[in-house]
């Protein structure tokens, strides 16, 4: 009975596909073995790869594989310690003494490499990618878990950003608090009204007046006040949530359209879709239901679509875009120069505005730099399509843009993004001048 109970105790401590400690057992041994004077002195490192992708494209048996040889990679390096442990899926945990960051990410930069070399090892056709997050330990960190956890939350990001491994410090863990946040608000901000349209003015170039405005949101949280896109976008994405925001910013254009129509203004407005929202099969079907509530020219209302929307979603893309251009609203290529856009494409998609991307821009300090700036223009306007050029700042690139004949502007130069009531009182300002410069008073 006594050796019955030895072997089930080592069952519920022992990982039995790899042979070492599991979770139980690393949370046993952190806690028996790691004092309060000396927990500083460690880090705590997880270790994985994306077991779910390697089921997937080789099978159960070659991520099994894998995970043997990262055990016995792993306890080959930890040899002088002894706490390593395989906690779930593909993710290992180490425990090791650092003196510094640089040492302990020396130390894990080494096992990578030792861990990336299976494929080439074991004879296989592939070669993994393990990452990892390192978290120093701090004397208060008694708890476990936390600990893990705030390691784990280092190999993550060092998975989205696609770097060997990165530091869980307390800048990435506040930025992570504050995303989990975000995340729990997410689906009814929308319901709720809190995300906002913003506007910011599109200039003709030639007349230097206001002559459309491209569609920005904005969440205007309870809590943390007016966040901007790049707090918001990814999490959405994330969350599958982003299509939502799309279609509303969306219906508040076409709302706008409609205001301005009955105010007799003959402005257009320009709005983004994200490559997840035009990959979507009803995605031209949608924007039809919706612009049918409101009473518009649908050509005053240009939908944006990005150069990775074309590669990554090349029949698709198309596809909507054509049946958008047939129902009426004008085509935008948004950023280009960005690294994508291929001549094909300029000449295939039904596309009426070309957007040059910022970049481009801030680069036409040299000779060559306006050559080039100089030369999309000429492109575009041969291809029979406007040219907007985005970014412009000072008077300098305004002028040079209006040496190159350039169509539409828009920066800070002009306008920041402002709220939708703000906009229309500059509008508004707009009409009264050029009354008062027609009656002459």
């Amino acid at each position: 009975m006594k050796e019955y109970k030895q072997e089930a105790e080592r069952d519920e401590r022992f990982d039995l596909l790899t042979g070492i400690g599991n979770k139980y057992y690393f949370v046993q041994c952190f806690e028996k073995y790691i004092s309060d004077q000396k927990r500083a002195l460690y880090s705590l490192i997880y270790i994985g790869f994306q077991i779910e992708k390697v089921n997937k494209y080789y099978g159960e048996s070659e991520a099994e594989n894998q995970l043997k040889y990262a055990a016995k990679e792993l306890m080959v390096s930890t040899s002088d310690i002894n706490l390593v442990a395989r906690l779930s899926g593909g993710g290992f945990a180490v425990v090791r003494a650092a003196q510094s960051e640089e040492e302990a990410g020396e130390w894990t930069k080494e096992v990578l490499h030792r861990l990336n070399r299976y494929g080439e090892k074991s004879g296989k056709d592939f070669h993994p990618n393990f990452y990892a997050g390192i978290y120093m330990l701090r004397r208060d960190d008694i708890d476990c878990a936390t600990v893990l956890n705030n390691a784990a939350r280092g190999y993550h990001y060092a998975v989205s950003r696609g770097t060997p491994y990165e530091f869980s410090n307390a800048s990435l863990l506040n930025s992570e608090k504050e995303k989990m946040q975000l995340k729990k608000g997410v689906f009814e901000a929308i319901e709720k009204g809190e995300f906002k349209m913003f506007l910011q003015p599109i200039i003709d170039r030639r007349k230097q007046n206001i002559i459309g405005a491209e569609s920005l949101s904005r969440w205007e949280h309870p809590t943390k006040g007016m966040l901007h896109p790049g707090k918001y976008i990814e999490i959405m994405e994330e969350e599958a949530s982003i299509s939502n925001l799309d279609f509303f910013i969306f219906e508040m254009a076409c709302r706008q359209l409609e205001e301005w129509k009955q105010e007799g203004k003959n402005l257009f407005l320009s709005c983004n879709f994200t490559r997840m929202t035009i990959a979507q099969e009803d995605f031209a079907e949608e924007l039809e239901k919706i612009a049918g509530r409101y009473e518009f020219d649908y050509s005053n209302l240009v939908i944006e679509i990005t150069e990775d929307v074309m590669e990554k979603n090349k029949e698709m893309a198309f596809d909507n875009i054509s049946r958008c251009k047939a129902l009426g609203f004008k085509i935008a290529l948004d950023d280009i120069g960005s690294g994508y856009t291929s001549f094909s494409d300029l000449r295939d998609y039904p596309i009426d505005i070309v957007k040059i991307d910022r970049s481009i821009l801030n680069s036409a300090v040299t000779e060559q730099g306006i050559a080039l700036l100089g030369g999309l223009i000429i492109l575009v306007h041969s291809l029979k399509m406007m040219v907007l050029c985005e970014g412009v700042e000072t008077q300098q690139q305004f002028e040079l843009l209006s040496q190159l004949n350039c169509d539409y502007v828009q920066g800070y130069y002009f306008y920041r993004p402002l709220p939708k009531g703000e906009i229309c009182r500059i509008l508004d300002e707009e009409d009264l001048r050029a009354v008062r410069g027609k009656t002459g008073r």
